[in-house]
């Protein structure tokens, strides 16, 4: 964790140092830590038996739209999926699932 936390500060200053030892050890934690998120989500869908390859999941996840309003009487917070293809919805099950505890 401390490694990441490093990392992540690394990331904030990048602009100024991309050319520098710190802009390059923080451009590898990055990559780092991407192939991992990349590699972990490989073995949730495949343990989940999700059709779809990561990369098609990647690609499904690019235009995911989803609007939020406050329902005025109750003022409880209302959430709506827009234009969720059935592929999208079984991918955010999954990824509920595995990461919120959601069941």
């Amino acid at each position: 964790m401390r490694r990441y936390l490093e990392c992540q500060n690394r990331s904030q200053n990048t602009t100024h140092l991309s050319s520098s030892k710190e802009g390059i050890e923080a451009h590898i934690c990055l990559s780092f830590v991407a192939y991992s998120i990349y590699k972990e989500l490989e073995r949730v869908l495949q343990k989940e038996k999700y059709r779809p390859s990561v990369e098609k999941a990647s690609e499904i996840t690019h235009n995911m739209y989803q609007m939020e309003i406050t329902l005025p009487e109750s003022r409880h917070l209302k959430t709506f999926s827009l234009k969720w293809i059935k592929t999208k919805l079984e991918l955010v099950r999954i990824i509920n699932k595995i990461f919120r505890g959601d069941p």
